[in-house]
């Protein structure tokens, strides 16, 4: 089966991403909100149901497949909607800069729905499960007919 890796890389997107910007102008957020932002989220994990098939088998486990030096990244949210991606303490690549992705974040939906928008591209999570700990995000995509479901959970850092 042909993967899409634009679709991969939206999934792994959320491992990268989060942005600092002036706080004085913003509105004040929500508690969900409150939840949310000015925390470094790391991933601890990134499931794909079903399975990619690959040359080495089916594999759902996404995480595992990440190179360490990924997962130390973090994604953070500011109050004033932007987000910023920042490689962690290791780099895969030392001429990397350091913030790997910057953008804006919306929560919908009852907070149920999480946009981001980077470069132009819009992305919508689904919103699993977000405390003070953890935030776990879903998101659907159909490749060749097939609906896959990516899991990604973060930790505060």
């Amino acid at each position: 089966m042909k993967t899409n890796l634009k679709f991969i890389a939206a999934a792994l997107l959320l491992a990268v991403t989060a942005c600092d910007k002036d706080k004085d102008s913003s509105p004040s957020p929500s508690v969900t909100e409150n939840q949310l932002v000015e925390k470094n989220w790391q991933m601890s994990a990134m499931t794909i149901s079903p399975a990619l098939e690959s040359e080495v088998g089916p594999i759902s486990d996404l995480y595992a497949w990440m190179p360490s030096c990924s997962k130390d990244d973090f994604i953070r949210f500011e109050k004033n909607g932007s987000f910023r991606g920042d490689e962690g303490g290791s780099k895969c690549d030392e001429e990397d800069p350091q913030t790997t992705s910057t953008g804006t974040w919306t929560l919908t939906d009852g907070n149920k729905k999480l946009t981001t928008v980077e470069n132009g591209e819009s992305q919508t999570f689904t919103v699993d499960n977000l405390s003070k700990e953890e935030l776990k995000l879903s998101l659907q995509e159909t490749e060749e007919g097939v609906t896959y479901t990516v899991v990604t959970t973060f930790r505060k850092k």
